[in-house]
């Protein structure tokens, strides 16, 4: 599911550098809006994340996200867990709440990892293992087996990854897409990013498959102080939906 969410995922650091040693504490904020086509009503979105790191290899991350869609709210609520298993992989757990909610999970479990396997640091490869849980009010109970490999370059300056997403719905069909993505540090301070899937996604009360294309950009104004922007546009059964989401990061 690529729009706001993985938007912001991509976006955030993993936890290993988002509270790093000498700033533990990361503050994040964003807000979205989404323009829809047929005449429909805009979507909004308001994320508030709090992530303390630790230096046992330890990292806990706190997400509270409020969505407007098609004049319904819903509030859903994240609690994550990282844990460095030395300089080469990473696990992590992830459980999330959306009491009453109606196109957001009522109930999530995430878990997943990533390992280098090959190439030095600044050339390194990299697979990834995501495995989902979600239960729906509409869309009922689904499973999402992700499996991707991203690659580093240019002395760790840039990469590219690929994903392969396979989702089992609550009819028990099977459904499958891709995702693939990159990153460039052109500066110092400045990272681009882009992100393009193809692949199905649940809310609204069903199942269907959305072509995304996202392009982002984040500026670190300052050791302690980020800002980011995405556009994202999609293509969905029904209707097309273009997204600006704006955010800020501090490191205490």
């Amino acid at each position: 599911m690529l729009p706001f969410a993985m938007a912001i995922c991509q976006s955030l650091a993993g936890p290993a550098d988002a509270v790093a040693a000498a700033a533990p504490w990361r503050i994040d904020i964003n807000i979205a809006q989404s323009e829809l086509t047929e005449d429909l009503p805009a979507w909004r979105e308001t994320l508030l994340a709090v992530g303390r790191g630790f230096n046992d290899g330890w990292a806990a991350t706190a997400r509270l996200e409020a969505s407007e869609r098609f004049d319904r709210n819903d509030l859903y609520g994240e609690v994550r867990v990282d844990r460095a298993l030395g300089e080469a992989s990473s696990a992590y757990l992830t459980l999330g709440l959306g009491p009453g909610a109606e196109f957001r999970p009522e109930a999530a479990f995430r878990f997943g990892g990533a390992a280098w396997v090959a190439g030095s640091h600044d050339a390194r490869t990299t697979l990834q293992i995501d495995l989902d849980w979600a239960r729906y009010s509409r869309a009922g109970e689904i499973q999402t087996l992700k499996v991707g490999v991203e690659r580093w370059f240019a002395d760790g300056r840039a990469s590219l990854n690929g994903r392969w997403i396979g989702l089992l719905d609550d009819a028990r069909e099977k459904r499958t897409g891709f995702s693939i993505g990159g990153s460039w540090r052109t500066h110092d301070r400045l990272d681009l990013r882009f992100i393009y899937a193809d692949a199905p996604e649940s809310d609204q009360g069903l199942t269907v498959d959305v072509r995304t294309l996202a392009l982002g950009a984040t500026l670190e104004v300052s050791d302690a102080f980020s800002l980011r922007a995405w556009v994202t546009s999609e293509e969905r059964v029904a209707y097309d939906r273009s997204e600006l989401s704006l955010g800020a990061a501090w490191r205490l």
